[in-house]
């Protein structure tokens, strides 16, 4: 992680490593945080249009 002057979180980097019963999986990100205090409007999408991951069959990260 890097923090700037006034202690607030700005980026985040991680790389993480799983193995799906034979299947390996590698992902890195970077999160870049910035405007702070902004005003955020969302506006979630409609029911038929999202789905639960965990019905997808891989439970937490392959170990269900």
């Amino acid at each position: 992680v890097y923090i700037d002057d006034d202690g607030m979180l700005r980026r985040m980097e991680m790389t993480m490593s799983i193995d799906m019963g034979g299947t390996s999986m590698r992902m890195e990100m970077v999160m870049d945080l910035y405007d702070f205090g902004a005003p955020v409007t969302v506006t979630p999408p409609p029911a038929d249009q999202v789905v639960d991951g965990s019905t997808l069959g891989f439970g937490s990260f392959g170990t269900a």
